[in-house]
């Protein structure tokens, strides 16, 4: 069953970037949907209810409106914070690899 990430970004290339990277290196097991509009993100998560989502921490997105089952992380530009806004928060210019491992682990904690 492949694991379906909502990401949520305001840099389309960054989104671009990713998702090729998080499809490319997995493809059996990644799903990836880009938004750079936190309304059509919003909209993408209540519909379709990916497993998890990342978003920008340049975004003022309340989480708390997410379905029970969709695990949410802030991504940040700086490199050692761990939690943003009160929640799980995942260094963004990592290697993708990093960020697969966190969907393995961390989207079955409910984070």
């Amino acid at each position: 069953m492949k694991i379906r990430v909502a990401i949520l970004n305001r840099g389309p290339d960054f989104l671009d970037r990713l998702s090729g990277s998080l499809v490319g290196k997995y493809p059996n097991k990644i799903e990836a949907y880009t938004f750079t509009d936190p309304a059509l993100a919003d909209a993408f998560v209540k519909e379709a209810k990916p497993d998890v989502l990342l978003a920008d921490s340049f975004f003022d997105f309340n989480p708390q409106t997410l379905p029970a089952n969709c695990t949410f992380a802030w991504l940040v530009d700086t490199q050692g914070v761990d939690v943003w806004k009160d929640r799980k928060a995942i260094f963004k210019y990592q290697k993708v690899e990093a960020i697969y491992k966190w969907f393995r682990t961390g989207s079955a904690g409910g984070m």
